[in-house]
């Protein structure tokens, strides 16, 4: 994980700005920056962390197939769905049936009338997950297992640290330096500012990158509300 503390990115982006130390720009506004940056850095769309992925069992209702993914469900924001699967032996062992489901638009369920079976394709619509087929009877009990990238917890005290490598300490560093001077309207010097951080994020080692495969594919939460109206591109 990181060792450079939330006060330390304050005093670094404060001091990268002249040590500007007037009241229109206050500790909570350059955390406020730091934080963002923390977000969009974590987007699984600007780069795949393996320490944002989580997972969490959903269980099948008999007639039901909309289930919430929301943040009161599993206790972090969901920002994107790397991989549905349906758990049909339970209790689960190491050998018991699986079956991974395709992903679809919502707009696919929107043009059919669902049969009753076993799950085999979902859609994500804002913070609901549908399933087709509908569970019945037999599917009642089994479970949807569902593999996530969640949105990093916000840094609030002075000795909070990211849970990300050490290397990318320096890179949120220049990503709130981007923003702050974004947010001041030195757009000048946060245009180069911003090729430095988009720079050293793509440089990051990936050794740090663990799993060998379905890099490319996900399904965004609510995408709307990913990047915090952020814009960085």
């Amino acid at each position: 994980m990181g060792t450079r503390t939330l006060a330390e990115f304050r005093a670094e982006t404060r001091w990268l700005l002249k040590n500007r130390n007037d009241a229109s720009l206050s500790d909570d506004r350059i955390d406020h920056y730091t934080n963002a940056a923390y977000r969009h850095m974590c987007m699984p769309r600007v780069h795949r962390f393996h320490e944002m992925q989580s997972v969490y069992d959903i269980t099948l209702v008999n007639g039901t197939n909309a289930y919430s993914v929301s943040e009161a469900t599993v206790g972090q924001k969901i920002v994107g769905i790397s991989s549905v699967s349906n758990i049909i032996t339970i209790p689960e062992t190491p050998t018991s049936r699986k079956r991974r489901l395709t992903p679809r638009n919502i707009r696919w369920f929107d043009r059919r009338s669902l049969n009753t079976g076993t799950p085999s394709a979902f859609a994500v619509e804002q913070e609901t997950l549908y399933i087709h087929a509908v569970p019945g009877s037999s599917e009642a009990g089994q479970l949807i297992r569902v593999r996530f990238w969640r949105e990093p917890a916000t840094l609030a005290l002075d000795t909070a640290t990211t849970v990300l490598p050490n290397y990318y300490d320096e890179v949120l560093q220049i990503g709130s330096q981007f923003l702050t001077e974004r947010g001041l309207g030195y757009r000048d010097a946060a245009q180069l500012t911003k090729q430095d951080y988009v720079a050293m994020l793509n440089e990051g080692d990936e050794s740090m990158e663990l799993e060998a495969e379905d890099w490319d594919f996900q399904v965004d939460v609510n995408p709307n509300a990913q990047s915090g109206g952020m814009g960085i591109s």
